[in-house]
């Protein structure tokens, strides 16, 4: 699987590997994972959802996402076949 990168992707990818590396590299040292740390990894987590077009499952009867359930991946119309 190949996926072309725009320009601002491939920045975002850099940063977002390197939160990860950092929050890794801490839990490695022992050292207590930081509230700064968490919010690190809700960037990760929002890039690589937007990156592969994931989506989260809606609460029953309501808009909102239910964080609590796992992500899934979306198609997109052209790639649904019947």
């Amino acid at each position: 699987m190949q996926i072309k990168l725009t320009e601002e992707q491939k920045e975002r990818l850099i940063q977002n590997m390197n939160r990860l590396k950092e929050v890794t590299n801490e839990v490695k040292d022992n050292a207590p994972v930081t509230y700064e740390n968490m919010i690190n990894l809700t960037f990760v987590e929002y890039f690589f959802a937007d990156l592969f077009n994931l989506q989260l499952p809606k609460y029953k009867d309501c808009q909102h996402e239910d964080t609590c359930r796992s992500y899934y991946l979306e198609q997109r119309k052209d790639e649904i076949q019947d």
